[in-house]
Formats: structure tokens, sequence, C-alpha cells
């Protein structure tokens, strides 16, 4: 009778604990759920979160007390009816539907305790989400101090803009960094070193992003873990039992192939091995959370896409491809001798390959060419180009074994939703057995898989392989909506690296593909920078700071010490991770014409304050390198760089003066970058070559007396 309460306002339904929680509360107040909408509702609120897990930002203290609020005004409405229909229950003793009358009052009573029940329970429920007085006083503040009325404060907008950081914001920054003893408060310029272009990763797609275990999962976990988890696993242990027995018992009669080329089945024994792996491998997947698998499109015929292509999250999804797909994939030549699976990938016609084989790579292109193409008889083939598993916030880059052939594929989108617990099994992941573990823990499992439309190579992709892939890579990145990035298997390398020495994986993650294309770099020096850089960071927190940076270049606080650190400290957190460290050191020991001029734009950027540099300044640069030049000469160099006579030396004719003198590089990387240059870049005919022969040739090039 008195209508709805309004609880929340429409724009902050998605912010509140469960997108169901509006339309739970419409219900409470519903008229037709006077009796039985509190503990329905709740029961719904749990189900919504268990079936739509979406992000939860922390909740407001008012909203938690809904419950108990709605509970107690039910409860006085309850009593109010329950009391009418006794006392009309009364007056009609002798009717026959008295007796109904008094049953309904009970059943209202009853549903009621049950309400007071759910309320408690979904008061104690939304307790995880209570914003603490510490958090409420502090974003309270930070609407106090917006000039927007809430929006974030203008400086904080300017600083993640393309274009720069506010002069303010950036200058506060640096004298706290100061203060601290960071690097000194230099302005150095930005955007113009191939260390800014190059910029920050975007996202880490090894790293698992479980949320910390709190009091809900922690009690799950628990009671899931005595109780649900060991009759999974002896479940899943039973299927893949199956399936391996099932797949032998097919398999007897088929000759083993020779000379390393297998035949295909024929189409009898493939459709029993099939149906056979498909029950045990959906059972599994069953068995393990995963009741509703949420799908999109439809799988194309082998005819049509002999290859499928899905990103690399975790176990399951070979599980899926394999069971669901009828798909063969490769794999490593010891897996085919292993209990239970050995037979079932045998049976699925997997391509096996021998790591210690040097030709193996070659050989397995040629049989992946030779099964995907038409009329070959074997089962489509599903290769998971990213040669790594990722945690699904981005599609890192493919391989171009699957796109080799120059046939159609078909791409694939999956992804985990979750909310407690993150199936990926990347590198910064716990182990196997507890990732296993976690998974069987839960309540349900999410996982959706969307098959895109065939992807038909043009001309130009059947001639470069790594363009298919990249075309190929852009559209499931579409699909999932995440962001393509340049991580490969080398970033995995350098985290077991780090691993290896009890080191967090993730802080050794650089995105090395992108550096590849750009600096003179490969794994194996990587590695080396990687384990110096370690040596450095001798608290372990993953980076270094400008006390430390001194330290690697050998030379005292100084104003070009700082600009060069400002420069290299592209996010501007007052320290050096691993990945600029990186950029830093192979920037300037880069070898390659492309390489040295990155690296000379970075020693004018560390050097010129305004971007230009003058005769006096050039004068200081040689005399630091070469401490027996004299002003005549560096005069004569000057009129020989300074191209357009402005009286200035510019970065791009610094680069292609100073390119020149490619046997002298060598010194002035010695003099402005010291500890931070390999031994190799200084070679003993630079170091005697001295300025005599920098002045004759400048001299010469002038049209002075050498």
């Amino acid at each position: 009778t008195q209508g709805p309460v309004p609880l929340l306002p429409p724009s902050r339904a998605r912010a509140a604990p469960s997108g169901a929680l509006c339309a739970v509360t419409r219900a409470w107040d519903a008229p037709r759920a006077q009796g039985s909408g509190t503990w329905v509702s709740a029961a719904l609120v749990v189900v919504g979160d268990v079936v739509e897990p979406i992000p939860r930002p922390p909740l407001p203290a008012a909203p938690r007390a809904l419950p108990l609020r709605l509970v107690a005004r039910r409860g006085r409405l309850c009593a109010q009816a329950s009391k009418a229909v006794r006392e009309a229950a009364a007056l009609r003793a002798r009717e026959p539907w008295s007796r109904l009358l008094a049953t309904m009052a009970t059943v209202w009573e009853a549903l009621f305790a049950l309400d007071l029940l759910a309320a408690v329970a979904l008061w104690i429920w939304l307790g995880q989400w209570a914003e603490s007085p510490q958090d409420r006083a502090a974003r309270l503040a930070a609407i106090a101090s917006s000039p927007q009325g809430g929006a974030p404060p203008a400086a904080r907008l300017q600083r993640y803009t393309s274009d720069g950081e506010s002069d303010s914001s950036v200058e506060a920054a640096r004298a706290a960094r100061s203060s601290r003893g960071g690097a000194p408060s230099v302005r150095a310029p930005r955007k113009h070193s191939v260390a800014d272009k190059l910029g920050s990763m975007r996202v880490n797609p090894f790293v698992n992003d479980t949320p910390r275990l709190g009091r809900y999962e922690r009690l799950k976990c628990a009671i899931m873990g005595v109780t649900v988890a060991p009759i999974r696993a002896l479940l899943v242990v039973l299927l893949l039992a199956t399936a391996g027995v099932a797949s032998t018992v097919l398999l007897i009669g088929v000759p083993k192939p020779k000379g390393g080329e297998s035949k295909p089945l024929p189409r009898w024994r493939s459709r029993l091995l099939s149906a056979a792996i498909a029950t045990c491998g959906r059972g599994i997947l069953f068995v393990a959370g995963y009741y509703w698998i949420k799908t999109e499109g439809a799988l194309a015929p082998a005819e049509e896409a002999p290859i499928i292509v899905p990103n690399h999250l975790s176990f399951i999804e070979p599980v899926y491809m394999v069971a669901v797909c009828g798909a063969g994939a490769v794999s490593r030549k010891e897996n085919a001798s292993l209990p239970l699976v050995g037979a079932s990938m045998r049976a699925v016609q997997c391509i096996f390959v021998d790591r210690r084989d040097k030709q193996s790579r070659s050989a397995t292109a040629a049989e992946i060419a030779r099964r995907a193409a038409p009329g070959s008889g074997f089962p489509r083939l599903v290769l998971f180009p990213e040669g790594t598993v990722t945690n699904g916030r981005a599609v890192i880059s493919f391989k171009a074994g699957a796109f080799g052939p120059g046939r159609p594929v078909q791409p694939v989108a999956v992804r985990f939703p979750f909310r407690h617990f993150d199936p990926s099994y990347v590198t910064a992941a716990p182990g196997g057995l507890a990732l296993l573990c976690r998974l069987l823990c839960q309540f349900v499992n999410h996982m959706e898989v969307s098959f895109l439309p065939v992807y038909r190579p043009s001309a130009a992709e059947r001639a470069d392989a790594k363009l298919y892939a990249r075309n190929v890579q852009k559209i499931i990145a579409r699909k999932l909506d995440v962001p393509v990035t340049d991580h490969s298997f080398d970033d995995v390398q350098l985290q077991l690296r780090a691993q290896r020495v009890g080191r967090d994986p993730s802080k050794a993650v650089v995105e090395f593909n992108k550096l590849r294309k750009v600096l003179d770099v490969d794994r194996e020096t990587a590695e080396e920078l990687l384990a110096k850089f370690m040596e450095l960071d001798d608290a372990g927190s993953g980076s270094v700071d400008y006390k430390h940076f001194r330290k690697v270049m050998g030379t005292e606080d100084s104003e070009h010490a700082g600009r060069l650190f400002e420069l290299l400290d592209v996010d501007d957190s007052g320290d050096l991770n691993f990945r600029e460290y990186l950029i830093a050191l192979s920037l300037i020991n880069a070898d390659s014409p492309e390489g040295r001029r990155h690296a000379l734009r970075l020693a004018f950027h560390m050097i010129s304050e305004d971007g230009r540099i003058t005769q006096e300044q050039l004068f200081a640069i040689l005399v630091r390198a070469m401490p027996d030049t004299d002003r005549e000469t560096a005069a004569q160099l000057f009129a020989a760089a300074d191209k357009d006579k402005s009286g200035f030396i510019e970065v791009d004719e610094f680069c292609e003066w100073a390119l020149q003198y490619d046997d002298k590089l060598p010194l002035f990387r010695q003099a402005y970058f010291g500890g931070m240059v390999t031994p190799k870049s200084v070679t003993p005919a630079a170091a005697a070559g001295g300025a005599a022969a920098a002045g004759g040739a400048a001299a010469g090039e002038a049209g002075g007396p050498a």
C-alpha cells in the first residue's frame, strides 16, 4: 500500500554489490511479494552473484543495512496481516475455509522467520564490500577537493594525456622525489627519445589476477576442500582413465607410423574415438564446475577451416577444443607415453614434436601443411599461435606456424569471466596443483567461447605468414575488447630466470618483441642484463632508484645524470624498472645505424635543456670526451654541424653530424654514460684515436687546415 521505496538511483545499479540487487530490492517492496520476497530475493542475489560475475567497487556503508531495515518494515506488515487473518479465522471458525486462513497465517509467520535469517545472512555477505571509515574519509576528501564536483582534478587528468604532463604536477612530484633521495628536479624534454616513444607497458598479460583471499573465499575453500573437491578430483581421474582405456582399445590394430609420417584413421574408428573423447572431455569440464559454457557462433566444417586458432589462457580450453571440436594439437613427443593422457592424444592424432631434434621445427611445419591440405583425411588441428598462456587481458604476438600453409583458419576467442578465482595458468601464478585445487573448490566456473567467421587469407597474406598472423591476432583482440601487444615467449623465459633466483617474475616482463623491433637486443643479452639488474635491486622491489643508477653510471651526482634518469623514467615513478633499465642499456650500447641514431637522440636531450646546442656547449662536450680539443677545432666542428647556419645545432643536425665520426662514438659513450657502456662498445682503436683525428676530419670537411 505504501509503494516501492527507492533504494539506489538507476545510474548506480551496476555499482551495487550485484547486478541484480536493484531488481531484488524492488521485489522486496512489490505487493505481490508480501510474504516471500526477502528470502527468495536473497537467493536471487546469491545466484546472480554466481551467474553474473562483475567487478565490484567498494560499497558505501548505507546499503549494507538495507536488508535489516526492510525486514523490520516487512515484519510489521506481516504481523498486522497475520493478526488480521487469525481474527478473521476466529470469527469464521465454523466456515470450511477458516482452517485455510489459519494455515496461511502460520505460513506467513514462517516466511517472516526465513526473511529475518536471510536478511542477517545478506547483511554479513554485503560486509565484504563495506567501506571502511578510512576509505570513506579519503573518498569524501577527493570529492571535496575536486573542482568538477567529483571528477578527478584537472592536474591528474593532464598527467595521463598523450601530450605530456602539467608543469605543476610534475615539478611537485620531482620535488618530493628529491626530498626522499631521488633524482634532482630537472625538467627533461619528453616524447623525444625512443625511450619515451616505446613508453611503458599498458598491461602485463603474464600475471594471475586472482584477488586476495578474503574471508568468504577462505570459508568456501575450507568447506569445499574437504567435501566436494575430493569427489571432483576422483571423478576427473576416472573420466581420464575411461578416455584412456577407450582410446587404447579402439587403437588396437592401428600400425605405428613409419618414418615419422602418420596416416589418417579409418572413418569408423575415428568416429568412435571422437565420441568417446568428446563424452569424457565434456564430463571432465562439467565435473570441474563448467556446467554451462556460453558459446557464440558455430564451428565451421573441417573442409572450410582445417585449422582452429584460439587464444591460450589455461589448461581448460585445450580440453574443450579436443572434446567439443574433435581437434588434434601439437605436443611434445614425451606426452605420447603419459598414462591416461597419452592414448587420448594419439586418438585425436596429435602431432608429436621431438625437441631434441634440430629439424623438428621444419618437420612440424611440413606436417601441419600436409594435414591442412584439402582431402588429407585428418581431423582439424587446433594451434595456439601465442605459444604460451596469458591472463586474457591482451592478445600477445602470434607465431607464424599455424599460418604458414596459407590455408583458411577459424579464429576462436576464449575468456574466463571470474570474480574470486582466475584460472589462467601463467608464470606469475600459483603452481599447477594449487591452481587445480582452487579450481575444484569453486561452486561454479565460467567459460565463454566465440567461434568467429572463417578467415580466408589474401594473396599478400599467403605470401607473408607474419602479416596473416597479425591480422588474425587483431580480429581475436577486437572480439575480446583487449589490446594487441608485442609480448612473446621470450618474456616468459625472462620470468623463469627471475623465478629461479626467488624474484617476482611479473617484474621481468618487458614486451620483448616490441623492444626487439627497435633496439639491438636479443634474449641472451636481456637475461644477462636481468641478472645485473637483480644484483642492483638488493631489496627485491623490482626497481632501481637514482642512488643505484648513479652507481651503475659510475659518476657522481650531476645535472647530466639527473636529466638522463628523468628521460629513462618514462612513467615518472621515481625509479627505473627492469624494462626501462633494459631500454637504457640497449640504447647506449646499440651497434646498428638506427640504434646509434636513437642513442644519439637520447644523448642530445640529456645534454640540451632547450632542444638545441650552442657552440660553447659543443666545446664542453668535446672536451669531456677528448680533453685535448681546442676552441678552434670546436668552432670548425660546429660550423660543419650547423647546416642551416642558425647558430644552433638541433637534434637531427646533431645526429647526422655525429654519425660521420662513427669511430669516435665509443669515446663519447664512455664519457657520458660511464659504467652503462659494455666493454665491447669501447674498442682499443677508438680509445687511441684522440681528438687530433676528429679535429683533422672536421677541419678538412670545413675547408680549413687539417
